[in-house]
């Protein structure tokens, strides 16, 4: 007898991870009647059996092919016997393993311990998951094993032929007794685990094995645990969570906080702003629920508190400029500091302005970053909080006024309390002492700043003008010293006049641009003595001069820059007049001779002129530009 492979085909996969191999072979020499038996080798383990006569025949085997894979098949004569195997090597294909896994669902009714019950089935929609590249086919499940878990600790056990099955059939295996019957679960509920392994007709490529997680709620809720967190907003507040398991419906929660406060709530939510200066914030939770046998619940937590105190926030200082009159204004800055300094710190300023503007007493506010502001927009505009408007704070009215603050951030708690309101006057020009208008004596003072600044700076000059020629003469000797204790004596005065003129609290409502006023009424007034004393030194002509220009391009500057009227400069120019003429009577006691009379002419015309002017300005009311 003799066999013949005639060729080995491969086809497709079948779906367990395997391929088929056809070994087509032909048999002759056998006697009329008889058959060969025969089987098929797989790397020399038989496999399949076939009885072939004279003809042409075919044995088909399943190889596993996960991967590409060299097997040498072939086939074996079992009769007759005696002959020998004949094999040659193919090579199978990558066939996926397409065990599906079950999708398990898992329905929950009922609490824990009495009435709880679930049911475990396949997903309706979805029974299996099937692994990629495998098409999805029918399949015949020949049984499931279930264990319930939790924490990683089995609990149950049993074996089904089907799905749906129930915690409370009595087919479950308790792990811990081995006693068999239904699911009793823990009275505080929980998190539990099914996992399942599915036993499949046909499909042995892979285990078939799925999970599913399930929960039941107690019907006692149960406070697991508090947690205290930091607001995020405010270094004092803490937000409270309760942990509970099962259902809140119809729990009360009582509150009580370390620094003796208490709230009752019915979320297991709650959110407290601790005092400031408090380090350690504690919260105690005490649940109840109405339902019976029932027992309440108590759980606490502590939470310390590193950034909850509060900075020193100064009173708000105004500073007022300028007076309100007839082609005048007045404008106000505002300043507070914050100790320490604390990053991503506004200031909330509100400003209450009196009745009778335009705004009929409206608060105005802002908000700034930085520690002062003017009662402009450059930091940012001022709202009308009656009407809403955004623009300038309103200041076009003489009276008073009041500033208050507060400082904010994420880093100053909301606790922390504002300092006291101030207030402050924006005065009316040429106004009488007193209330919202001019202070005289503030007045006066400034005036006498002025008027010793200049006569410190004609003493200075005289002395180095007229010293030496004084100095030579037998009776005039005595001169030159006087002069010098006279020229440091007003620079000292006029220093220390200015100084108590800035700090003077009740000095409020100084004038526009006072540095720049003083600056021309000095400069005005030293350059016009200056131009006395040519007679005697040449150079100071061009002193006087220059110091004449500079006084009189600084008052043009102030006079637009203030927007002030002819009145207004009238009367800021009378004490330095009034320095002139005095030092002129002086300068012509002691050194008449230095005195030039073309200059006496000019000043008489303007003291003159000036008078005529004053008199006509005092009679429309006008005052000082301020105090």
């Amino acid at each position: 007898m003799t066999v013949t492979i005639t060729s080995i085909t491969t086809g497709p996969c079948s779906g367990n991870g395997t391929q088929a191999v056809t070994i087509n072979f032909s048999v002759s020499g056998l006697p009329s009647g008889y058959l060969a038996s025969l089987v098929g080798l797989v790397n020399g383990t038989q496999q399949g059996y076939i009885n072939c006569g004279n003809t042409n025949c075919s044995l088909t085997l399943q190889l596993p092919a996960t991967g590409v894979t060299s097997y040498l098949v072939g086939l074996r004569i079992i009769s007759p016997t005696g002959c020998p195997d004949i094999t040659k090597k193919v090579a199978t294909g990558n066939c996926p393993c397409c065990v599906p896994t079950p999708n398990l669902s898992c329905t929950v009714s009922g609490c824990a311990p009495g009435t709880a019950s679930v049911t475990f089935d396949l997903n309706a929609t979805m029974p299996w998951n099937w692994p990629g590249g495998c098409t999805q086919q029918s399949i015949q499940a020949t049984g499931f094993d279930l264990e319930i878990s939790s924490g990683g600790v089995a609990l149950f056990r049993r074996h089904t032929a089907s799905l749906p099955v129930k915690s409370q059939d009595n087919a479950w295996q308790d792990l811990s007794t081995g006693v068999t019957g239904p699911i009793t679960f823990p009275a505080v509920g929980g998190i539990f685990t099914v996992g399942v392994a599915a036993q499949l007709s046909g499909l042995t490529c892979a285990s078939s094995m799925g999970s599913a997680s399930f929960t039941v709620d107690p019907c006692c809720p149960q406070l697991t645990g508090l947690t205290g967190m930091l607001s995020g907003t405010d270094p004092c507040t803490v937000n409270f969570y309760a942990t509970v398991v099962g259902s809140i419906a119809g729990a009360n929660f009582k509150w009580t906080f370390s620094d003796g406060s208490m709230v009752t709530t019915t979320s297991a939510f709650v959110s407290h702003a601790f005092p400031s200066s408090t380090t350690t914030a504690g919260a105690t939770v005490v649940m109840s629920v109405s339902m019976a046998g029932c027992n309440p619940e108590m759980a606490s937590a502590m939470v310390p508190l590193s950034g909850c105190s509060c900075p020193t926030v100064s009173t708000p200082k105004p500073t007022v400029t300028g007076c309100i009159g007839p082609g005048s204004t007045a404008s106000v800055s505002l300043a507070t500091s914050v100790t320490p300094a604390v990053a991503g710190t506004s200031i909330n300023w509100t400003v209450t302005v009196p009745s009778g503007t335009g705004s009929s007493g409206a608060s105005f506010t802002k908000t700034t970053a930085g520690m002062t502001t003017t009662d402009g927009t450059g930091d940012g505009p001022w709202t009308n909080a009656g009407t809403g408007a955004t623009g300038a704070l309103d200041v076009t009215t003489a009276g008073a006024y009041a500033v208050s603050i507060s400082a904010t951030g994420p880093s100053i708690p909301a606790s922390c309390s504002a300092p006291a309101p101030n207030g402050f006057t924006i005065p009316k020009c040429g106004s009488s002492s007193g209330g919202s208008g001019i202070q005289w004596g503030c007045v006066v003072l400034r005036w006498l700043v002025a008027f010793f600044f200049i006569v410190a700076g004609f003493a200075w000059i005289l002395y180095f003008c007229a010293g030496p020629i004084l100095a030579a003469g037998q009776y005039t000797s005595w001169i030159p010293p006087v002069l010098l204790i006279v020229a440091i004596a007003a620079t000292v005065a006029a220093v220390a006049l200015l100084v108590i003129w800035l700090l003077l609290p009740f000095c409020t409502g100084k004038p526009c641009r006072w540095a720049l006023l003083l600056w021309w009424q000095i400069s005005i007034g030293f350059g016009t003595t200056a131009l006395y004393l040519i007679q005697c030194c040449t150079w100071t002509l061009v002193v006087g001069l220059i110091s004449l220009t500079i006084g009189i391009a600084v008052l043009i500057w102030w006079w637009v820059a203030c927007k002030r009227t002819a009145c207004q400069a009238a009367v800021e120019l009378a004490p330095v007049l009034a320095a002139v003429i005095a030092l002129i009577g002086y300068v012509n006691l002691v050194a008449p001779l230095c005195l030039n009379g073309i200059v006496g002419l000019v000043v008489g015309f303007i003291s003159a002129g000036l008078t005529i002017a004053l008199a006509i300005c005092a009679a429309s009311g006008t005052g000082p530009s301020g105090n």
